[in-house]
């Protein structure tokens, strides 16, 4: 509950931002210039909390869910370490990509992220139990962050931006 919702402040940003984005979407310089600033802001926020709680999670988790999950600190602490990726890339990204008119893309994303969640998941939770679920859920944060990163890049770099939603 709580490290995912670290991204609650960018996907805030972005929301407010997203009419600037789509409105500009032919603008090569508007796009990147504003691309690295929500990735460089976005990051180093959930970068200070994360850090933060992990930091102070050995008191966080007992005095919010009781002594009984202290055995929990452990995963809290990946899951964590994910959201980082998940509240500046993946946030970030998949929200531009749906401000320049790439759903579609977007949604294969997240479709191979289910994938990769489903195999990781069978993989790491029957070798790590509960840890490997959250193993598993803060490589696919990751993963899919960084390939809506180098898909956003792409587009910005060769400049094939459309308009593909009216």
């Amino acid at each position: 509950l709580i490290p995912l919702n670290i991204s609650f402040v960018t996907l805030a940003a972005m929301t407010a931002f997203f009419p600037y984005i789509s409105e500009n979407f032919n603008k090569k310089t508007f796009l990147a210039n504003t691309y690295f600033k929500f990735l460089k802001y976005s990051f180093v926020f959930a970068l200070f909390v994360v850090i933060l709680l992990v930091n102070i999670s050995d008191f966080v988790i007992p005095f919010l869910f009781g002594e009984s999950y202290l055995g929990s600190i452990t995963s809290f602490n990946y899951l964590l370490i994910g959201a980082t990726f998940g509240a500046s890339f993946r946030i970030v990204s998949g929200n531009y990509l749906a401000a320049l008119g790439y759903v579609k893309e977007n949604m294969y994303i997240a479709i191979f992220s289910i994938m990769l969640n489903v195999v990781l998941n069978y993989y790491l939770i029957l070798k790590y139990g509960i840890e490997g679920a959250a193993i598993s859920t803060a490589i696919v944060l990751a993963v899919s962050g960084f390939l809506g990163f180098f898909l956003i890049i792409t587009k910005i770099k060769t400049h094939k931006l459309q308009r593909l939603v009216e």
